[in-house]
């Protein structure tokens, strides 16, 4: 019975050799080689020198698949790299972005404007004005502004007492720095010319000497950027910020102080047949949102004619 199985089935045995065709046995610290032979009735045998061709393929395969294991976690520490290298950039080019970002608020001729800043603080931009400002001063350590025109400052306060937050305005003659307060700023007719409302200032001149100056509320102060000259006196402050209101106030003033804030703000130019006439003395309100209503209001008080001729304003 069991030769017939032998006979009938595959012969199977197990031949544990060396490289060298030594027994396993003889040196035992060296790894068994595995012999599998696989014969059937009346087929040759298998030789030593298939054994060893089957025993060299298998070898290579397992070298490759431990290198391609071995090479598998610097490729995800490549992609790894890359990714993280990726988020950084993008963490760096947001904090960039909100650091260095300003808004831009500008006024045409004859319109005002006012705004809340991101700070709480409002800004109230006259005719013809431009402001720049950061959109993120969270992250910066001082409140700065860029003004060309003017404005008037409600300037909130911020930081703790004691550790106060600085609110800066810079213009071409100088810093106006602030911790809390209310100010008009103008830097028309090639200078800047500052107003102080309530509160406290120093402004830090950018001329020769680089001056700083301390304001107290109803002191003006203007700086003449060509030539660095410096005024300043005692004002009613009502009188320089009466543009939010729509309305310039003059108190003794000469007509070209009125002629210069019409060419600013609507952006025409004032011509006199007698040069004289510059030099009237004005009092009174004048509209500053109304041209045709300002023309007659002055034609009446001054007793003087005024017309326009397309861009131009003729006062005889």
């Amino acid at each position: 019975m069991q030769s017939r199985k032998s006979s009938s089935k595959k012969n199977l045995f197990w031949d544990f050799r060396t490289p060298g065709g030594e027994e396993a046995g003889d040196k035992p610290a060296e790894a068994g080689q595995l012999r599998f032979a696989n014969q059937l009735s009346g087929e040759a045998p298998v030789t030593d020198e298939h054994v060893e061709e089957g025993y060299r393929d298998l070898m290579e395969n397992i070298s490759r698949g431990g290198e391609a294991r071995r090479h598998r976690p610097f490729f995800i520490y490549h992609i790894a790299a890359a990714v993280a290298g990726l988020l950084l950039m993008a963490f760096a080019g947001i904090y960039t972005y909100r650091y260095f970002a300003t808004a831009t608020v500008q006024t045409t001729y004859g319109q005002t404007r006012s705004l809340q800043l991101p700070d709480g603080s409002v800004v109230t931009l006259n005719a013809n004005s431009t402001l720049r400002y950061h959109s993120f001063p969270g992250m910066r350590a001082l409140r700065e502004v860029e003004l060309e025109g003017e404005a008037f400052f409600r300037v909130k306060k911020a930081g703790k007492p004691g550790n106060r937050v600085k609110f800066v305005v810079h213009t071409d003659e100088l810093d106006v720095e602030v911790l809390g307060t209310e100010f008009n700023v103008s830097t028309r007719r090639a200078g800047t010319q500052v107003v102080l409302q309530s509160g406290s200032v120093q402004l830090s001149l950018k001329g020769p000497g680089q001056e700083v100056i301390l304001m107290k509320p109803g002191d003006l102060v203007a700086v003449t950027g060509n030539s660095w000259r410096v005024e300043q006196k005692l004002v009613d402050p009502r009188q320089y910020a009466g543009w939010q209101h729509h309305e310039w106030v003059l108190n003794n003033a000469p007509l070209r102080e009125l002629t210069n804030k019409i060419e600013d703000s609507f952006g025409l130019k004032v011509e006199f047949a007698d040069t004289n006439l510059a030099g009237l003395r004005l009092h009174g309100r004048f509209p500053s949102d109304n041209l045709s209503k300002l023309m007659q209001i002055l034609s009446a008080s001054a007793g003087v004619q005024v017309r326009q001729e397309g861009n131009t304003l003729i006062i005889q």
